[in-house]
C-alpha cells in the first residue's frame, strides 16, 4: 500500500483575509461602514457620540441678575 499524503488544508475565505487586512484607507474619504479603523485607532481618535436622547433640559431663565 502507498502511503497516501495528507490532504492539503483548504485555502482560507476571501472574507477572512478581507476582514484581517482592510483596504488601505483614502485620505478624505469616510470610512466603509463594515470596516472601521484598524486596531484601536477608531476607539483613541473616535469618541462615541454623546448621547441625544432625551434632549438636554434648557437652563429657566435667570431673574436674579437682571439690569433695569
Amino acid at each position: 500500500l502507498a502511503p497516501t499524503m495528507p490532504p492539503p488544508p483548504p485555502p482560507l475565505p476571501p472574507a477572512v483575509i478581507n476582514t484581517t487586512a482592510p483596504p488601505p484607507h483614502v485620505p478624505g474619504a469616510p470610512w466603509p461602514p463594515m470596516a472601521p479603523p484598524p486596531g484601536l485607532l477608531g476607539v483613541s481618535l473616535v469618541p462615541p457620540p454623546a448621547p441625544t436622547y432625551p434632549p438636554p433640559i434648557p437652563p429657566p431663565p435667570s431673574t436674579h441678575h437682571t439690569l433695569p
